[in-house]
């Protein structure tokens, strides 16, 4: 499992947001829901990725976890190493790049869990995260799309990728997205709780 964390967390946090989905999958498996599984958490240095490549080059975050996280993990950890089971989700920010990741890259992932995903659209992240806009896609809308998990899923066969939207806080952006996905016929399932914009209330009420 490939977990993307939220934008702006300091590795601290990353570390306690990994703790508690590793806290709450280890309840899982000695309950006999689910299977053991390594979790891996990689961390965007520049905390405002989104987990795309950059339209400049110089932070290219989805190509390090294509193109060097996943094969080292795969070389150096005892894992299945394939499609069926490797899994992506993410948190807030990482909502957002877990879908596009997994909808882009579908021959590499079964299923994607979104976690109160900013599940932005040009529209959006351009109204509230302009230093986003500007640093990460150069203001451009089409480099954007590149990596908007809403152009992602239009060119997906979804069929073949689960989807898992969970909510706290971000009741609009979910209920959109999964609106959407639903108008693809995805196949796609929706929980909301009663949580804040944390992994921690999500983690332990959803785990």
């Amino acid at each position: 499992m490939y977990h993307l964390h939220c934008a702006g967390m300091l590795w601290s946090w990353v570390y306690k947001e990994l703790y508690w989905i590793a806290a709450a999958h280890e309840q899982a498996v000695n309950a006999g829901k689910t299977k053991p599984m390594v979790i891996v958490s990689p961390y965007d240095a520049s905390k405002f990725s989104m987990w795309a490549d950059s339209a400049k080059g110089s932070n290219d975050m989805a190509s390090t976890i294509h193109n060097d996280l996943i094969p080292y993990v795969e070389q150096n950890y005892k894992i299945i190493g394939d499609r069926a089971s490797r899994f992506i989700q993410g948190f807030s920010m990482g909502g957002f790049g877990a879908a596009s990741h997994a909808f882009r890259y579908q021959n590499l992932f079964a299923a994607v869990i979104i976690w109160d995903g900013a599940m932005h659209d040009w529209a959006t992240i351009s109204a509230t995260r302009p230093s986003i806009t500007t640093n990460q896609f150069a203001d451009s809308e089409s480099q954007f799309n590149k990596w908007s998990p809403w152009t992602a899923a239009e060119q997906a066969d979804l069929s073949r990728t689960p989807v898992l939207v969970i909510s706290g806080l971000m009741v609009d952006f979910a209920d959109r997205y999964t609106e959407f996905l639903q108008g693809l016929d995805a196949n796609v399932t929706r929980y909301s709780e009663d949580c804040k914009h944390e992994m921690k209330c999500l983690a332990a009420k959803r785990g």
